[in-house]
C-alpha cells in the first residue's frame, strides 16, 4: 500500500467526522471509515509531532478519556488501526 500524504487542510477529528462513533468501533475497521482514517486521519495525525498534536487536541477536544487515549497511545505511531 503506498503511504498518503498528509492533507493540507487538518481533517476535523474522528468524533465530528463520525458522529456517535467511539474509538473501538468496528467500522474504524472497513468500508468508507476505514479509507477515511487510513487515507486521511492517521495520515495527519502522525505528521505532527507532540505539539502540533497538543495544539489540534486544544482546537478539537475530545469528547472523553477513551478518544484521548486511542489518539495519544494507540494511533500516535500505528501504521494501522
Amino acid at each position: 500500500m503506498t503511504p498518503f500524504a498528509p492533507p493540507t487542510v487538518p481533517p476535523g477529528p474522528p468524533w465530528v467526522a463520525y458522529p456517535g462513533s467511539e474509538p473501538g468501533w468496528a467500522g474504524w475497521r472497513q468500508g468508507l471509515s476505514e479509507a477515511w482514517l487510513l487515507q486521511h486521519w492517521l495520515p495527519f495525525w502522525q505528521s505532527l509531532d507532540a505539539q502540533g498534536r497538543d495544539a489540534y487536541l486544544r482546537r478539537h477536544p475530545p469528547p472523553d478519556e477513551d478518544w484521548r487515549t486511542q489518539l495519544v497511545v494507540f494511533w500516535a505511531g500505528h501504521a494501522g488501526v
